[in-house]
C-alpha cells in the first residue's frame, strides 16, 4: 500500500518502510519536507493493520495535536499544570483503568513536532510506556513499542528551553538516543520539499535563515513584500511573535466589525484551605480575581483561560479546548452568540455549527490536586495567532509583522516564514538581523548526527 503511493519521495518511502516494519524512526528535516503527509499516511496504514486503539498519536501543544488528529502528551499521561515525577505519573495511571488501557493497548507511538517536547517530559513518556510493558520487554525503549517521531530541532524549541537553560529539548535526552540511535531505531533526514516550488526565491532564503545565514539582500526582498493593502487584506492569516501583539491586532479587527458585541467574563473558583469543594464565584470583571477563602497568593488563572472574551458575528476564532467534534486549535467563525451564556461557531472541517458554552479550565498542583479553576468559553479571536500556534501548518496566505517587537526566539523567524507556500503569498514587515536567531545546540546536533553517520539513507 505504501509502495503504491505517489505522494512519497524516496526519503519518505524509506521512513514508512522502517516504521511499518517495526523499527523506531526519528524523521527530521526542514519545514515543508513532508513530515505531516508521511505521518498521516503511516497512521492511516497502521490503524488499518493494527486497529485504532493500537496507534497513539501525540504532540506537545494542543494546536499541533489537533493538526494530526491526536492528543497532547499531558492528556495521555493524565497530568496538567505541575512538574509531576515520572514515578507518580506511573502510579496514577496504574490506578486509572481507562488510562492504563490506552497505554497498554498501544503498539505504535507517533509523536509530531517531537523536538518541542521538553526533554524531561520525553523521558517521562518513555518511562511510563516502558514500565507498563511486559517484564521481558522493559529492557527496550518504550517497552518495545514502535516509535515514530517527526520534527525539526531548528524550528521553535521546547517551552522555556534555550541553549543556556538547564532543561533541554527531547532530541538531546538519553532516552531519545536509546530510542533512535540504537539496535532498535534509525534517524532519517527527509530531503524533499513539498511546500514551496524548487524555483521559488523563498525556498533559497528559508534554507539560509534556517541555519542562521542572514543576508541583507534576503531581508530587503522579504520586507519588500509588504504592501499598503496588506494591512487590510482579510484573507491573510496574521502571525505575531508575542501573544500581546496578536491580541492587539485581534481587538482592532473586532472593532472594525459591525453589529453588537458579546462579552464573556470568566467565573473563577478556588479550593478552600480546609479542602471544602469550591463554590462558583461571581464573574471576575475587568480581570479582577474573585475572592477565595483568604488565600494570600491565588493561582494565576489567566495562564489557562482569558479573563474576558469578546466576540461579534463574523469574528474569526480558534478553539482553546476540545469540545465534542471540535478539537483544540480548530479555526472557525462566530455565527451567533448569547452574552454570558454561549457562542455558536462554524468550525473548519465540522459540518454543523457548534454551540460553545462555558467550560472548565483547571490549575493543578504538583500532586495533581486541583488548586483552582476558571470557567470560560473555549475560544479566542484568531485573525492573528502566535507563530508557536501556527507551527506545522501550511498557510496559503500569511502576513508576519515583525515591527511590533524586537523580542525573538531561536528558530522563530524561520518557523514563521516557512508557513508560506511561496514568496508571492507572503507579506513581511519590519524584519531585521536581530530577529534572526538559530539554536547552536540544534546546529551542533545535526553536525554530530551527520559526522557520526547516524542518519540512514
Amino acid at each position: 500500500m505504501v509502495g503504491a503511493s505517489p505522494r512519497l519521495d524516496a526519503s519518505q518511502m524509506q521512513v514508512a518502510r522502517y516504521v511499518l516494519g517495526g523499527r523506531n524512526v526519528a524523521a527530521v528535516g526542514a519545514a515543508g519536507c513532508g513530515k505531516s503527509t508521511l505521518l498521516s499516511l503511516i497512521v492511516s496504514v497502521a490503524r488499518q493493520k493494527l486497529g485504532d486503539d493500537a496507534v497513539v498519536v501525540l504532540a506537545w501543544a494542543g494546536s499541533a495535536a489537533q493538526l494530526v488528529g491526536g492528543q497532547t502528551v499531558s492528556s495521555l499521561l493524565r497530568v496538567s499544570v505541575g512538574d509531576v515525577s515520572k514515578e507518580r505519573i506511573l502510579s496514577r495511571i496504574l490506578s486509572n483503568p481507562e488510562a492504563k488501557r490506552a497505554i497498554t493497548a498501544a503498539r505504535l507511538v507517533v509523536i509530531d513536532e517531537a523536538p518541542t517536547i521538553p526533554g524531561r517530559w520525553f523521558d517521562r513518556l518513555e518511562y511510563v510506556f516502558r514500565r507498563m510493558a511486559l517484564p521481558t520487554m522493559q529492557c527496550r525503549p518504550f517497552g518495545g513499542r514502535t516509535v515514530f517521531a517527526a520534527g525539526d530541532p531548528l524550528q521553535l524549541p521546547a517551552f522555556k528551553v534555550t541553549d543556556t537553560s538547564t532543561q533541554k529539548g527531547a532530541y538531546m535526552e538519553r532516552a531519545w538516543d536509546d530510542t533512535f540511535f540504537s539496535t532498535y531505531g534509525n534517524a532519517v533526514e527527509l530531503v524533499g520539499q513539498h511546500r514551496q516550488a524548487g524555483d521559488d526565491p523563498l525556498l533559497a532564503i528559508l534554507s539560509r535563515l534556517r541555519v542562521g545565514d542572514c543576508r541583507d539582500e534576503d531581508l530587503a526582498l522579504l520586507n519588500s513584500t509588504w504592501e499598503d493593502a496588506a494591512e487590510q487584506s482579510p484573507d491573510f492569516q496574521r502571525l505575531r511573535a508575542k501573544s500581546c501583539d496578536a491580541l492587539s491586532f485581534n481587538k482592532k479587527r473586532l472593532a472594525e466589525l459591525g453589529g453588537p458585541l458579546g462579552s464573556f467574563y470568566c467565573r473563577d473558583e478556588e479550593r478552600r484551605p480546609d479542602g471544602e469543594r469550591p463554590q462558583t464565584g461571581e464573574p471576575s470583571r475587568a480581570g479582577a480575581p474573585a475572592c477565595f477563602g483568604g488565600a494570600p497568593h491565588p493561582p494565576d488563572l489567566s495562564q489557562v483561560a482569558a479573563d474576558l472574551v469578546t466576540v461579534k458575528v463574523g469574528a474569526r476564532v480558534v478553539c482553546t479546548m476540545s469540545f465534542g467534534a471540535v478539537k483544540t486549535g480548530a479555526h472557525g467563525v462566530v455565527v451567533s452568540f448569547v452574552s454570558e451564556v454561549s457562542v455558536c461557531c462554524k468550525f473548519e472541517g465540522v459540518e454543523e455549527p457548534i454551540d460553545m458554552p462555558f467550560v472548565k479550565f483547571s490549575v493543578m498542583d504538583a500532586e495533581e490536586r486541583e488548586l483552582a479553576c476558571r470557567w470560560q468559553v473555549p475560544i479566542l479571536l484568531s485573525w492573528a495567532v502566535t507563530v508557536s500556534r501556527s507551527q506545522g501548518m501550511t498557510i496559503s496566505k500569511v502576513a508576519v509583522d515583525f515591527s511590533c517587537t524586537q523580542w525573538t526566539l531561536d528558530g522563530l523567524v524561520y518557523a514563521a516564514l516557512s508557513r508560506a507556500v511561496s514568496l508571492f503569498s507572503l507579506r513581511v514587515r519590519g524584519l531585521n538581523r536581530e530577529h534572526v536567531k538559530t539554536s547552536a545546540n540544534a546546529l551542533a546536533w545535526y553536525e554530530r548526527v551527520r559526522a557520526e553517520r547516524l542518519f540512514r539513507g
